[in-house]
């Protein structure tokens, strides 16, 4: 994060007051630079994690799957991560954490249906918000000066789309453009996503191995032909927008290519977007004509450019007039958010991967330094993470805890690498019905 003209003191600031759950939110480790970030500058993200494991009494002995759990099992996941990578998923905080998700406002917007966007936008942020429980009715009135009255100072992203409704009542798009452009972008950028993890999902179920018709960067098509095994990999070049230097160059996999050669880690997959110089893989289950017919079902067909005349393929649903009215403000959400295509790496090689398994006194004991903690303020920091309650701890039981440390490409999550040495627990965090206006 790069902040531009704040004094460090201010940021110091934060240390003293009562931030976060526990009081356990701090800040430091700040540098002055004569730039700030661009885009490119980032090397990715380097995580330590721990996961802690609790026992259910409700469960029979012998049943519960940390009975299993041990060092060998352990240093077995840990080579097979080191060994095949992960599949590049997007995490689940690209779709928010209500039963709206980011991508539920993102196809809202992309079929023209605004005011449902709208509406939407203030239920999911009610769920958190509890008083803009009171809002909400006031938006589905189009009563804006006296939801803005009631929407809370904190809630700046609705305010600002309050306050422009206040005077440009009937003009919602406007509204949608009175927002930071970062933050809208992530509604249509939430449904590329979707569709990205719809046809990963396909792809990777119908085999793991390279096949004839993936696509590969044509960079690193030269690389493994040639023999070479320096250069950037691919996840690091290409997970997100084309940006300004445009799409890179990619080629299919033809059955002349020694397939042995490419891992998923190699093969490419495109996030939709209206460029029409977008490549898509030239076999199933993601050719352009798989991705029509996924785009057509949400009712985003528009997403995609138009197909240059004589494509070869399935015959893609045709787009109703409905959707094609819906559908007349593309051109402008395109130029005022960019939501273009890009191609994404199917699979990630997690670097400097170390998984070990802990034994500690207490669910809450921290087993990680923080970088507060390497600064000095060891005592401040113990006090804190204890949230004050020495004895706590020390009346529970030994527990066993996961210690995950690796190192992702920007644009990669760490929930993708997380999921591979977990058990699926369905929390319905999303499985409700969001109600009507």
């Amino acid at each position: 994060m790069a902040v531009q003209d704040l004094d460090p003191a201010r940021l110091c600031a934060v240390n003293e007051r009562s931030c976060g759950v526990g009081h356990n939110v701090k800040v430091c480790s700040f540098q002055i630079r004569d730039r700030g970030l661009a885009l490119g500058d980032s090397l990715g993200n380097h995580f330590r994690i721990v996961l802690r494991l609790f026992h259910t009494p409700s469960r029979h002995e012998g049943d519960a799957p940390w009975d299993a759990l041990n060092d060998a099992r352990v240093a077995e996941w840990q080579e097979l991560l080191r060994a095949h990578g992960v599949i590049n998923f997007f995490g689940p905080q690209r779709f928010g954490t209500t039963s709206v998700l980011t991508s539920d406002v993102g196809l809202c917007l992309l079929k023209g249906d605004f005011e449902r966007a709208l509406y939407l936008i203030f239920l999911s942020k009610s769920m958190f918000v509890p008083p803009l429980t009171e809002v909400l009715p006031l938006v589905g009135a189009k009563d804006y000066a006296a939801a803005l009255e009631r929407t809370p100072y904190y809630c700046s992203q609705e305010r600002d789309v309050l306050k422009f409704l206040v005077e440009h009542n009937t003009d919602i798009f406007g509204a949608f453009c009175a927002m930071s452009r970062t933050m809208a972008m992530l509604y249509f950028h939430a449904v590329q996503s979707l569709l990205w993890n719809q046809m990963a999902s396909a792809r990777v179920a119908l085999s793991r191995q390279a096949r004839v018709g993936d696509l590969v960067l044509a960079s690193t098509y030269e690389q493994r032909t040639s023999g070479a095994t320096t250069g950037e990999t691919p996840a690091s070049a290409v997970n997100e927008g084309s940006g300004a230097e445009g799409l890179p160059a990619v080629r299919a996999l033809q059955a002349t290519d020694d397939l042995s050669l490419f891992a998923l880690a190699e093969i490419v997959l495109p996030l939709p977007g209206p460029d029409g110089d977008l490549q898509f893989p030239q076999a199933a289950p993601c050719t352009r004509a798989d991705y029509d017919v996924a785009l057509a079902e949400l009712g985003v067909a528009s997403l995609l450019a138009p197909r240059a005349g004589g494509e070869g393929g399935t015959t893609a649903p045709s787009v109703s007039a409905a959707q094609t009215g819906a559908n007349k403000y593309s051109a402008s959400l395109l130029k005022k958010f960019h939501f273009h295509g890009a191609y994404r790496a199917l699979g990630v090689m997690p670097k400097d991967l170390r998984l070990s398994l802990v034994s500690v006194k207490g669910w809450s004991t921290p087993l990680i330094p923080t970088d507060l903690q390497g600064q000095g303020n060891t005592a401040q920091e113990g006090e804190q993470t204890a949230g004050g309650d020495a004895s706590a701890a020390a009346d529970e039981q030994n527990t066993t805890a996961l210690v995950a440390e690796f190192a992702l490409p920007p644009g990669c999550y760490a929930t993708s690498v997380l999921r591979e040495i977990s058990y699926a627990v369905n929390e319905k965090m999303h499985s409700k019905e969001v109600p009507e206006e």
